[in-house]
């Protein structure tokens, strides 16, 4: 098997955000790779998703015409990437791929070979089953974001991370928005406190939200001979020029040919072990594809990942990295470590909240949130932040719960002041100052003092 003579070394069918890099990664290590991509370098992020959104939320704060802007960006960013695949000397077809047999793939008219395979296929907007949702001019992030005006009034469907970012871009538009969802609180995956602080932000920015909502149907109408688009809900009926469904994702896994490799598979997910493959081992699956998460930092990871675990004895799993998440909203949502549901599970924690208002730096520059950390021990076990930068004052947690830097070494590290991560240390010192405020340890200390 080993000496068998194969076209490529590897390929990588999906060049977004875990087939690109894995691309290049794979190519600048010198193997021979391929890589399949049906529509355009950078996959749904860069095209469709993160960058255009972050794009229009910022130029939003200017009243700035975003949607020409928004394509020149984009342009840009997959000329670099086209430089960049020919610099790690991936070879890019175009095409649709399908898989043949666990070592050939079709694209287009051609046949390739490879020793191994990474299916790197993402994900696309799911449309629930709504009545009449097939009859109207629904957005979603794939179309949105080529809208040739901003709209007068819109509907979103989904209170995640795509609906909640973009009702607020297009409000600070000027568009009247209504958002609503069938779960209990907006980001249901995120700390219930944040998401209804959030909320209440959102409402005072004119947003109106309908939680634990139920869409019934959906028709076209005409209002003052104007093409309009009604929604049914279980708390009304509304009136509007839009309809964004932004309610949820779902894996590309049609018509790729898994059958023909025995790739165990589902509609939300293709099967992996720890180390990213398949149950056909020469075969990986990375990125949203498999499942385990619908975040393009994670996604870059496992393509990194997956290329290192086909060159060495000593595999990575991909399981033990710390996932960060963060919404782009005003104020930002986000959050790392163990999920609400999983604390619940843990014995002993403790959990202490700082708010933004305790700290001269955040008043003088008008910041406002608050932060929440989860410790047993001297351990953080997860941290949420809703607030200005918390982005940004995230990464630093997840080093420290990935690399279990106890929290008294949190507390001496110089942090620059006055910054917003200033906080990161102040709410640790919060803990220790609480932790120190006990009878037995004022003794202690007491006695150490007398004898140094």
């Amino acid at each position: 098997m080993f000496f068998i003579k194969y076209d490529y070394d590897l390929i990588i069918i999906g060049l977004g955000p875990a087939g690109m890099p894995a691309a290049a990664m794979a190519g600048k290590l010198g193997l021979k790779v391929l890589g399949i991509e049906r529509r355009a370098l950078g996959g749904e992020c860069m095209n469709l998703g993160c960058i255009p959104s972050k794009a229009l939320i910022r130029m939003s704060h200017y009243n700035q015409y975003p949607f020409n802007e928004i394509k020149k960006i984009v342009s840009h960013l997959i000329d670099e990437k086209k430089d960049l695949m020919k610099e790690s000397n991936v070879e890019v077809s175009y095409n649709q791929a399908y898989i043949l047999d666990k070592h050939t793939v079709k694209h287009g008219n051609k046949k390739s070979t490879a020793r191994k395979i990474f299916i790197a296929t993402g994900t696309r907007p799911m449309i629930p089953p709504i009545e009449g949702i097939d009859k109207v001019d629904y957005l979603t992030n794939e179309n949105v974001f080529s809208l040739k005006k901003v709209p007068k009034s819109m509907f979103i469907i989904g209170g995640g991370p795509i609906g909640v970012e973009l009702s607020q871009a297009f409000n600070n538009y000027g568009t009247k928005i209504i958002l609503a969802h069938m779960d209990k609180h907006l980001i249901l995956k995120g700390d219930e406190e944040a998401a209804k602080y959030l909320e209440e932000k959102m409402k005072k920015q004119g947003i109106k939200v309908y939680n634990s909502t139920i869409i019934k149907k959906v028709e076209n109408v005409k209002q003052k001979g104007k093409k309009m688009i009604k929604v049914y809900t279980s708390k009304g009926n509304f009136i509007v020029e839009k309809l964004l469904v932004a309610a949820g994702r779902k894996v590309n896994v049609e018509n790729l040919g898994l059958e023909n490799a025995k790739i165990k598979y589902d509609k939300h997910r293709i099967y992996v072990d720890k180390y990213l493959r398949t149950n056909v081992k020469n075969i990986y699956a990375i990125g949203d594809v498999n499942g385990e998460s619908f975040f393009s930092h994670t996604a870059i990871l496992q393509g990194a990942i997956a290329v290192m675990n086909t060159m060495s004895p000593f595999k990575i799993n991909h399981k033990k990295f710390v996932l960060p998440w963060s919404v782009f909203s005003n104020p930002e949502f986000s959050h790392t470590g163990l999920s609400e549901e999983e604390l619940k599970k843990v014995k002993g924690v403790e959990m202490v909240k700082y708010d933004y208002d305790e700290f001269g730096g955040s008043l003088s520059q008008n910041a406002k949130g608050f932060i929440k950390l989860y410790v047993k021990g001297f351990r953080v076990l997860a941290v949420t932040i809703i607030g200005d930068k918390a982005s940004e004052l995230i990464n630093e947690w997840t080093a420290i719960i990935q690399n279990k830097i106890p929290l008294y070494k949190v507390s001496f590290t110089q942090h620059s002041f006055p910054s917003l991560s200033y906080m990161n240390k102040m709410i640790v010192d919060k803990w220790m100052m609480k932790k120190m405020d006990s009878f037995k340890y004022k003794g202690l200390m007491k006695c150490f003092f007398k004898l140094f």
